[in-house]
């Protein structure tokens, strides 16, 4: 070969290399600014579930797939290169650094769904989240804020238990009457009964100058002696958010914005789908409220969009899970 033709062919292998790694550079600062949401569990495994994009959530059709037959490519590399930097969102506002490494593929129940390797695993910092209800962190990238929510003072969990049995005793209700074979008792014996507390957590920051509440409820009641499952209560399951204006003179000003329709069940739970706030996050001036949703074999993602004084819910997306 000519020794112009050998020069000619260097320079062209020189530029193209160059090319690509100028292109590999913008794919990894494009992933490094992309605004998405996340969870990591115990193993670290840090699942992407959503991605803010020309202001709107989306899951870019991200779904579980079944084991038989090739994968399909992550949802998040469908764009360019996933964020490598990430801020996950532990128990009460402690906040570590995480760094993904690759895609990988991963149980979600009885499925495979696709995630990210991440040096969060083995970190000491993980081990809460295999105890008590919120088994999951929230994870963001790009310039998306997160702050946590927060369990409420004992005061204030008596004051909303206050504020939200009569609509409890109004849905039980109708519930009872839609469904009188479920074996719940007559109304004056069932609200003789308190509402029990389950969990009740309010947002760290507030959103119009409010704080928003979220509050679990139940109510409990032995079975007929006899019945073949006795052992096992029934329970009516009830959950509202609150929201809490600033206070003017004394008590603050609180409104229910938002309620579950009441659920009537055992007490295995078959049919009930418990929230857990994970988090408000806050991106191009607007809030939103990130919380998991444990059904009795699976989990899904929920953004709500709120004002402090409504909420929206602008996706919901799959977890995990049968």
């Amino acid at each position: 070969m000519p020794a112009r033709s050998i020069f000619v062919l260097v320079i062209m292998t020189i530029t193209v290399a160059c090319a690509v790694t100028a292109l590999n550079a913008r794919a990894f600062q494009s992933g490094e600014s992309r605004r998405m949401l996340g969870f990591v569990g115990a193993s670290g495994i840090l699942q992407p579930f959503a991605e803010y994009r020309e202001r709107a959530w989306t899951d870019d059709g991200a779904r579980a797939f079944d084991d038989p037959g090739p994968p399909p490519p992550p949802w998040f590399t469908k764009r360019g290169a996933p964020p490598a930097s990430w801020r996950v969102l532990v128990g009460r506002g402690d906040f570590h650094a995480v760094k993904a490494t690759r895609p990988e593929l991963v149980d979600g129940g009885c499925i495979k769904m696709w995630a990210l390797a991440s040096d969060a695993r083995g970190q000491a910092w993980l081990k809460p989240l295999d105890q008590g209800p919120s088994r999951l962190a929230l994870a963001a990238s790009g310039d998306t804020v997160i702050s946590p929510f927060l369990p409420a003072s004992d005061q204030t969990r008596s004051e909303l238990l206050d504020m939200i049995a009569p609509a409890f005793d109004a849905a039980e209700s109708a519930e009872v009457a839609r469904h009188p074979a479920q074996g719940f008792p007559a109304a004056d014996v069932r609200q003789s009964k308190r509402p029990t507390i389950e969990a009740v957590v309010r947002s760290e920051s507030a959103v119009g100058g409010r704080v928003l509440y979220h509050v679990r409820a139940v109510r409990s009641y032995r079975k007929p002696a006899g019945s073949p499952d006795a052992p096992c209560d029934n329970v009516a399951f009830f959950s509202a958010w609150i929201a809490e204006e600033p206070a003017q003179s004394g008590r603050p000003s609180r409104r229910v914005i938002a309620s579950s329709a009441l659920v009537l069940m055992d007490c295995e739970r078959v049919g009930a789908r418990t929230t857990v706030p994970m988090g408000l996050a806050v991106v191009d001036g607007r809030s939103f409220v990130i919380t998991a949703e444990y059904g009795y074999e699976d989990l899904t993602l929920g953004i709500f969009e709120t004002d402090g004084q409504s909420l929206n819910r602008v996706l919901t997306t799959f977890g995990g899970g049968c």
